[in-house]
């Protein structure tokens, strides 16, 4: 008997057709796929808890921070430390004769210095470049006024410089002292004579105009003889073109008897963060101890003295004040004593002490003892040193004073 259609356009027979036409079920690839899906799932499991104990691990990095802070800060003061033994005994590769530093050059070492005549009249500052020198002279000329002789070890350090004035045969002097070639614009009757005489190597804006240059707003604002402006590569030029000697003399090699270690040691047992100094009957300038810097700002015409482009204070590591008879010469010259020696005071560290000191002849150097005639032992650093008469009082003041 046939089967009924279902009403859906199959009957029976055909439906149980069907059924019986499909595949068996083969348990054995579920099984398989089954286990394959637990293994992902096992290395899922895995590959988080592997995730979370790397997490784990950032967090124990975390909270050990503090420890490793702390430790890099013991690091930093260890260095320091070694820094600081290391400088007490490290030895300068390359020395600058005049301040015992490092120059960072050998073709730095070894050479003249040159020493710029610096107006120091109070509307020809502030100065340009004087800041950088290595040493700076400041000793009388006429009228009550001083000048300043800066010197570089190099010509090749110098940076744009001045106001640059003319030489007097006093500083003349100064400059054979340290085998350095003066630098001016024009000279005194006596500086020109000196220098002829003998034979001095000098580079004079009158003789070497393109080397030189006059600002135009120095000479607006200052005047025209307050305006001259050099470089040390416009010198350097000068100085090959004429053939000068470079090379430092070697019995001026070694101006300065400087300690071995680099760590600033008290001059002496005179309280001296502080000297007023009579430079001239007309003109005092003052030295004071910055423990900061560990060395001396200079003020004179009532402020700090400081560089014209930077605005940074002039620093020196050693101050000398040295002693001598100051004279009248021809017409209003002065006549400085720099041959009979005499006595000063040698201040770095905020103190002082008391010292002697002798030269002799143009090309004589100076030579520093203490009153027990052993030689003076300077810190290695910058220099300022005031030439000043007999007359007049050095006043001293302690920190806080």
């Amino acid at each position: 008997m046939p089967e009924k259609d279902n009403g859906n356009g199959n009957d029976i027979s055909s439906v149980k057709k069907k059924i019986e036409t499909k595949k068996p079920i083969d348990h054995k690839k579920i099984i398989i796929i089954l286990a394959a899906v637990l293994i992902i799932i096992i290395a899922v499991v895995l590959i988080v808890v592997g995730s979370c104990s790397n997490k784990d691990s950032k967090i124990v990095e975390t909270t050990e921070s503090e420890p490793i802070v702390t430790t890099t800060q013991k690091i930093e003061t260890t260095t320091t430390q070694v820094e600081t033994t290391e400088t007490e005994s490290m030895e300068v590769e390359f020395e600058n004769h005049l301040t015992g530093l490092e120059m960072g050059s050998e073709e730095l070492t070894g050479q003249r210095p040159v020493a710029f005549m610096i107006n120091n009249v109070k509307v020809a500052t502030p100065h340009i470049g004087v800041g950088h020198a290595d040493m700076v002279f400041e000793m009388e000329v006429e009228y009550g006024l001083t000048r300043m002789m800066a010197y570089f070890a190099s010509v090749d350090t110098v940076p744009e410089i001045g106001s640059i004035r003319s030489v007097r045969h006093n500083f003349v002097d100064l400059a054979g002292a340290f085998d350095a070639i003066p630098v001016h614009v024009g000279a005194s009757y006596m500086g020109n004579n000196q220098m002829g005489a003998q034979n001095t190597d000098h580079l004079d804006y009158g003789v070497l105009a393109n080397k030189f240059w006059r600002d135009e707003a120095w000479m607006r604002d200052r005047g025209y003889e307050h305006s001259v402006r050099t470089t040390g590569e416009l010198l350097r030029q000068a100085i090959d073109e004429k053939g000068m000697r470079i090379e430092i003399d070697p019995d001026h090699a070694k101006p300065f008897n400087f300690i071995d270690g680099f760590e600033i040691e008290p001059a002496g047992d005179i309280d001296a963060y502080k000297a007023d100094i009579p430079l001239t009957y007309a003109m005092r300038a003052s030295v004071n101890y910055n423990e900061e810097e560990q060395a001396y700002e200079k003020t004179q015409h009532g402020a700090v003295q400081v560089d014209f482009v930077d605005g940074k204070p002039y620093l020196y590591t050693n101050v000398l004040i040295i002693r001598t008879n100051v004279s009248q010469a021809e017409g209003i010259l002065r006549e400085i004593d720099l041959k009979s020696g005499g006595s000063g005071y040698y201040l770095s560290g905020g103190k002082a002490t008391e010292i002697n000191w002798s030269k002799g002849g143009t090309y004589d150097q100076f030579k520093f003892t203490y009153a027990d005639g052993n030689e003076v032992e300077f810190n290695r650093g910058k220099f300022y040193i005031a030439v000043i008469s007999q007359a007049g009082d050095i006043i001293f003041s302690g920190k806080g004073d």
